[in-house]
């Protein structure tokens, strides 16, 4: 009956139906024999014959695949690169593209590669601008003639920082050039930063305000008539002029008549009481009257 239970058991998962079978009259067991023999040494096995294992319900390792992956990937979009490692130890080195649009200049800096549209100067002047700068991190640096490290800026921060060093608590409001030698000695530089300093003081309303030009309102021109020639003159002094003259004066002392619209007109050096005291008599009065 035990076998019969098992046999049952392994037959579950089959749609058959089981039959109560009437009582067997005769010599069932020893028909049974009679159909199996065995060997008298050999152990019944009241298992089905031919039967196979189909699994077996233990612990196996399970394979995997390894990835390294470099990081070459970020908003803007560039190449990226991959190494599969396989159970077995193969490399297999896969590449791709991220599918956003980006451009192809950071593509082609991850690869060392110079645009196609290049010559061999533009490739020389870019490797000799480039010795100069370095990173350190995540920040990049320029070294300056005297082997001072100056911190690259971008174009957010090198506009606070002309706003704080120019018209800031302590700020002088100095020239352009002033400005771009300030920020350098301070530690900081981008490429066009004269350029920036110099339109950055063109926009300050204080500088416009209170700059040493002449500020003298426009009026009308009004005609004056003079009796005589040489009775009436009018003078005026230019400068400092831009380049100097020859003899190193940066002044012109001018004298004209009203009448005949006759000029008279000198370089200084300084313009003083005595040297237009001196002017008046040598070249007006001693000449005209």
């Amino acid at each position: 009956m035990r076998n019969i239970a098992k046999w049952r058991c392994q037959l579950t998962e089959y749609d058959i139906k089981y039959v109560s079978r009437t009582s067997v009259k005769g010599q069932a067991i020893a028909n049974h024999l009679a159909e199996f023999p065995i060997v008298d040494d050999t152990p019944i096995n009241s298992d089905f014959p031919n039967e196979g294992i189909l699994q077996v319900n233990g612990e196996e390792e399970i394979t995997r695949w390894k990835m390294y992956f470099d990081g070459a990937v970020n908003s803007n979009g560039s190449g990226i690169g991959a190494v599969l490692i396989s159970p077995e130890g193969r490399h297999f080195p896969v590449t791709a593209k991220i599918d956003f649009p980006c451009t192809n200049n950071i593509a082609e800096y991850e690869a060392c590669q110079f645009p196609a549209f290049t010559d061999r100067h533009d490739r020389r002047t870019l490797r000799r601008i480039a010795v100069n700068f370095f990173l350190s991190g995540e920040t990049l640096y320029r070294r300056s003639f005297d082997a001072t490290l100056l911190r690259c800026v971008d174009e957010n921060e090198a506009q606070r920082l002309m706003e704080e060093m120019h018209e800031g608590n302590c700020g002088p409001h100095m020239n352009g050039l002033m400005l771009a030698k300030k920020l350098m000695r301070l530690g900081y530089f981008w490429s066009i930063m004269e350029t920036d300093c110099v339109k950055h003081i063109r926009h300050c309303h204080l500088c416009q305000v209170y700059a040493n030009q002449i500020r003298a309102p426009p009026n009308e021109l009004h005609p004056m008539a003079a009796p005589w020639p040489f009775s009436m003159w009018g003078m005026d002094v230019i400068g400092p002029i831009n380049p100097k003259a020859s003899n190193g004066h940066l002044f012109i002392l001018v004298a004209i008549d009203y009448f005949t619209k006759w000029i008279e007109a000198i370089t200084l050096a300084s313009v003083t009481a005595k040297t237009v005291a001196r002017f008046l008599k040598r070249d007006i009065i001693a000449r005209y009257g």
